[in-house]
């Protein structure tokens, strides 16, 4: 049984695995992922599923809920002034057909897309402007709390205490903001699909943000399609990682945590080979496969 060492090993090479990796590496250290499909990539992959170059996104295709993520808002590592990525924004965002026959388009420009909100209702084509207005306001905290680690930036709960509406909407589930803050059926099935682009159930609890945050992204941003297919971001980011050193390998699959007075120390794969880490474990494994990797008495009485 053989070991490896280095100062960080992934688990898992899907894209947010292989940009955790490259921040690491970018900061200097040793960097070694492991995968067990035979490409990296996880979901965000294009594949030849038919003929010889007959591409097709076989998970993921949108990359919208990334844009403004500091990895490609910022550029921070270069995957597309260096490494060639390239995003388009189709519009119309989208076109909705309803069982009645009826449609409803959803333009990048916002005075056509609430033209085409007012053929429902003019009440709610205001609703439609003022909730991308308040969203606008609450978006620096929203993207605080999204995208720096916990304790790095305050939990929206304090970031937004001196909005108490924000509070409750936030409480709320999305199918309840929806369905109060709009009349016409066709809107609230139009928001309510769109609410569910994270897959999270539109009448959960918690859910209300999404009301919100998802269609702001859009009309934003639309759909927003990488150029050459959903496997262009692995792309960059495995030319990145190349560059700065670090280590992919892919067809092992991570069976087992090393763990060492309390603490992860690395990993088993499946050939019974130990990828042993100086400083840092990393998983991006599902946690409901992850919880079998180590003995049920380390995750502890509460986990």
């Amino acid at each position: 049984m053989g070991v490896t060492t280095a100062d960080v090993i992934v688990a898992g090479a899907g894209h947010n695995a292989l940009i955790a990796a490259a921040y690491l590496a970018k900061a200097g250290h040793e960097v070694l992922l492991l995968d067990a499909r035979p490409n990296a990539g996880g979901a965000a992959a294009t594949e030849e599923l038919t003929l010889p170059s007959f591409h097709f996104d076989s998970c993921s295709t949108g990359h919208t809920l990334i844009q403004p993520n500091p990895v490609l808002r910022d550029d921070e590592l270069g995957l597309k002034s260096v490494y060639g990525l390239e995003y388009v924004s189709p519009d119309p965002i989208a076109h909705v057909v309803f069982p009645d026959g009826e449609s409803f388009t959803h333009w990048l420009d916002l005075d056509r897309t609430l033209e085409e909100i007012s053929r429902f209702s003019q009440r709610d084509a205001e609703t439609y402007r003022r909730g991308l207005d308040e969203f606008a306001e609450i978006r620096p905290q929203v993207g605080a709390y999204r995208f720096n680690p916990i304790g790095y930036a305050p939990p929206l709960d304090v970031a937004l205490a001196d909005r108490p509406r924000w509070l409750r909407r936030i409480a709320s589930s999305a199918y309840d903001v929806i369905r109060r803050e709009y009349e016409s059926r066709y809107l609230q099935s139009y928001l309510l699909w769109q609410a569910f682009q994270t897959a999270q159930p539109v009448d959960s609890p918690g859910s209300g943000l999404l009301a919100y945050s998802i269609v702001a992204g859009r009309q934003a941003q639309s759909w927003t399609l990488p150029l050459g297919g959903s496997g262009e971001l692995p792309r960059a980011l495995l030319d990145c990682l190349a560059d700065l050193g670090a280590t992919i390998v892919c067809g092992r699959r991570v069976v087992e945590l090393v763990v060492e007075d309390g603490r992860c120390t690395g990993v088993v794969t499946e050939d019974g080979e130990r990828w042993l880490a100086r400083k840092a474990v990393l998983s991006s494994i599902h946690v409901k496969s992850l919880v079998d990797m180590a003995p049920r008495e380390a995750w502890g009485d509460d986990f």
